[in-house]
């Protein structure tokens, strides 16, 4: 007998979690790496704008931020 979420047991829906969360792990795992790259590119482009704002000020250049 099916029951109201459409399995017929507790072991299926539980095949079921499994199987998605094999499918979905990998995927999270690459938007972390991604994630992790972006926040080092994004503090890298701080360290960069900030220097090139010393450099302008030593210069006597106004720099736009």
């Amino acid at each position: 007998m099916t029951g109201t979420n459409g399995f017929t047991t507790k072991s299926d829906l539980k095949k079921l979690k499994q199987c998605w969360q094999q499918q979905i792990d990998p995927v999270l795992v690459e938007i972390a790496k991604y994630r992790e790259k972006e926040v080092l590119h994004w503090h890298q482009y701080d360290r960069i704008l900030n220097m090139f704002n010393k450099i302008a000020k030593k210069v006597g250049v106004a720099a736009e931020d």
